[in-house]
């Protein structure tokens, strides 16, 4: 376990459902694959507005406290960092507040519903002068770690082209019930809010800043059934798929789609990078495995070499010590650790929500329709 010097960063938790898990799971498992961090998470308190669903979830994960009042954490000295897994529609209210009362904010993406939202939140964030954290977490997979320092490193040469695709049938069904999902009030757009806050991100993350963008949504369930009503059905009103172009201000070339109805896919988000010297590909699907091309390889030898990413690939040893394969949920063990650690540290912590800025400005070029100049 860690040694006796490790600080526990005292963590207030908003939200216990699906993602409010997968960040109290990965807490808890910080100390064991993580034993020589600065600092260990250490969750005191969990809110959620229906109070037994915060008792529950603190018994699940052993955390001392739970309310059904988030203010009240903010006014707590023994919490530095507040943990924020709600639906967007309350992150404007809890990172702005949490941000004024000296709290560090760790938000789930698309972080505001809209720029707008996503900019002010930076700001309170930026005058409060606290750190920040979002929940890329896509970028934590070694596979996807190593295609970033080959990239930034050189060893492919010049960025040409950038494919980046999120297609998954979110529910299940084309005849899930209506949720906060497809409310544009509640969740801001749909799938490229969701899904195409990922794919901006893996785009910025390991191809640069983008000029311009050009792009269109489309709706293609427009209503589904009313869970509170039955035989009702109520209106979607944000996107289901997008489809965007690019140009990077290194010349490069892009394109990106998402769609949260496609039928047949399941979490199927990749990558297809291709350089002056080489190419990678990624596909989560097989996240623990990167392709490679290198230009100067023999002709007779050409083509796609697969990586198999095992404990060489760090910080894959920190979990297993061979090659058998690392999960989604693995990936926010990696980021909590990061949280923590560079908090204890007082280093800058990547992605923050000023990242997020910049994924915010192209999801929003998008919704505009045609060829949108993207401020850097």
């Amino acid at each position: 376990m860690l040694g006796a010097e490790a600080l526990g960063v005292g963590i207030g938790a908003i939200g216990t459902g699906f993602m409010g898990g997968i960040h109290a799971r990965a807490y808890r498992s910080v100390p064991w694959i993580f034993p020589d961090a600065a600092a260990y998470p250490d969750i005191r308190v969990v809110a959620d507005l229906r109070l037994e669903d915060a008792q529950a979830f603190a018994r699940r994960f052993d955390i001392p406290e739970w309310t059904d009042n988030w203010r009240t954490l903010l006014g707590r000295s023994d919490v530095e960092l507040v943990d924020v897994c709600t639906p967007p529609a309350l992150h404007l209210e809890i990172a702005t507040e949490a941000a004024a009362a000296g709290k560090h904010v760790y938000c789930e993406k698309p972080v505001g519903r809209d720029l707008a939202e996503t900019t002010a939140i930076w700001e309170a964030v930026r005058k409060a002068e606290v750190a920040s954290f979002v929940g890329f977490n896509y970028r934590m997979a070694p596979a996807v770690i190593l295609a970033h320092e080959l990239i930034s490193g050189g060893r492919i040469g010049q960025v040409r082209q950038v494919k980046v695709s999120f297609r998954t049938l979110f529910g299940g069904s084309l005849q899930a019930p209506w949720s906060w999902r497809f409310s544009r009030e509640q969740a801001g757009c749909g799938a490229l809010a969701d899904l195409g806050s990922h794919v901006f991100d893996l785009a910025l993350h390991l191809a640069g800043p983008i000029a311009r963008v050009c792009g269109t949504t489309t709706i293609t369930v427009p209503e589904r059934p009313d869970p509170a009503r039955p035989g009702a059905t109520r209106r979607v009103d944000n996107d289901d798929a997008f489809t965007a172009l690019a140009e990077f201000a290194s010349g490069a070339t892009g394109i990106f789609d998402g769609n949260r109805v496609a039928i047949g896919s399941a979490s199927e988000l990749t990558f297809d990078i291709v350089a002056s010297g080489g190419a990678v590909r990624w596909d989560m699907r097989r996240m623990n495995e990167l392709q490679v091309c290198f230009a100067d390889t023999p002709a007779a030898e050409q083509g796609f070499t697969t990586i198999q990413t095992g404990p060489a690939n760090p910080p894959y040893g920190r979990f297993i010590p061979s090659s058998l394969g690392l999960g989604y949920a693995d990936t926010k063990v990696i980021e909590a650790h990061r949280v923590v650690d560079a908090l204890a540290r007082g280093e800058v912590i990547s992605p923050s929500i000023g990242d997020v800025v910049a994924v915010a400005r192209l999801i929003d070029a998008v919704q505009r329709g045609g060829w949108v100049e993207v401020d850097a």
